[in-house]
């Protein structure tokens, strides 16, 4: 089996819990990579909110320098480097192009409450983007960088996705799931689904509980026939939470269990082509598609580096 997932935190607990990539007790580690015939995955590098702005910039490094020693030598893995909070950028949109350089592809805006960029889904009012937010949006799409609209609040979700349609270029969600199942403010709504697929972005079903509305594989099918139903199965793909959560269904305990989904979805009658796609082709072809770099491609002769450096002036 192939797979590939938009979103996991495995990179972060490496750095903050000192694992390794081989620990078993990382949803995420090298024995579970090893069973798939290919693998692709987003490594989310969180600002963890225990750290300030400026403690998250560094850890980040901190993070991905531990990602790149983790994944080097892995031929069958992907592996694609994501920040999850933009808070760390400080009002410095110039670390926009240092992130770009060093080979990071997603960026997600915020986390949590009303931050520097926007309001989160969980924000007390929901003001969306600040007057930075914008610029940092701007430039991303600008520089390539895929702005990840999971946590994002509904209000900040339209005014990027408004900004995205007119520079035609894509954005994601890459954990959230359909709102129109579960009404977790976490999740989107059909239409912002459907405006995400027009713009030839993607969005990743998580296998967290308290979204997805159930607590067994079935809701995970569940959500991606809604997929279908809304006309953007195409677009949908797995945004697992692995090293995020343990609130995972029907037992699920790491990736190693992830081809019990697609049993599942067998089960449910989904075609073996369908299952391809969602758990693996999908995501494939849309990093190659907006030329995202692996880990591995972005440390290549002539590459950029870390922006480690630049991060301690």
């Amino acid at each position: 089996m192939k797979y590939f997932d938009l979103h996991c935190d495995t990179a972060h607990r490496m750095q903050r819990e000192g694992l390794a990539i081989s620990d078993e007790r990382l949803a995420v580690n090298a024995s579970a990579l090893g069973a798939f015939e290919s693998a692709g995955q987003v490594f989310a590098i969180w600002s963890d909110k225990r750290d300030s702005d400026a403690e998250a910039w560094r850890h980040l490094w901190d993070a991905y320098d531990g990602l790149r020693k983790a994944t080097a030598g892995q031929t069958a893995l992907r592996a694609y480097a994501a920040v999850e909070d933009a808070r760390l950028l400080e009002g410095d949109l110039s670390r926009l192009r240092r992130l770009k350089d060093a080979g990071f592809s997603l960026i997600g805006l915020t986390w949590s409450g009303d931050g520097p960029i926007c309001s989160a889904h969980d924000a007390a009012f929901d003001t969306g983007l600040t007057p930075f937010g914008r610029s940092v949006v701007a430039e991303c799409l600008t520089l390539g960088l895929i702005p990840d609209l999971s946590h994002a609040s509904h209000k900040t979700a339209d005014q990027v996705l408004t900004m995205a349609e007119s520079a035609g270029k894509p954005v994601c969600f890459s954990h959230s799931a359909f709102a129109s199942l579960c009404p977790h403010s976490r999740n989107l709504t059909d239409e912002e689904a459907r405006r995400v697929a027009a713009l030839g972005g993607v969005i990743g079903i998580p296998l967290v509980c308290a979204f997805l509305g159930g607590g067994d594989l079935s809701a995970v099918c569940a959500q991606l026939t809604r997929a279908y139903e809304n006309g953007v199965g195409e677009a949908t793909c797995l945004g697992c939470d692995f090293d995020g959560t343990t609130d995972l269904p029907g037992g699920l305990r790491g990736l190693r269990d992830l081809p019990r989904l697609a049993e599942a979805l067998s089960d449910a009658g989904f075609s073996a082509c369908a299952i391809e796609r969602m758990t693996w082709g999908t995501a494939a072809a849309f990093f190659e598609r907006w030329g995202a770099p692996t880990v591995s491609e972005a440390l290549s002769p002539g590459a950029a580096g870390d922006g480690r450096a630049e991060s301690e002036t």
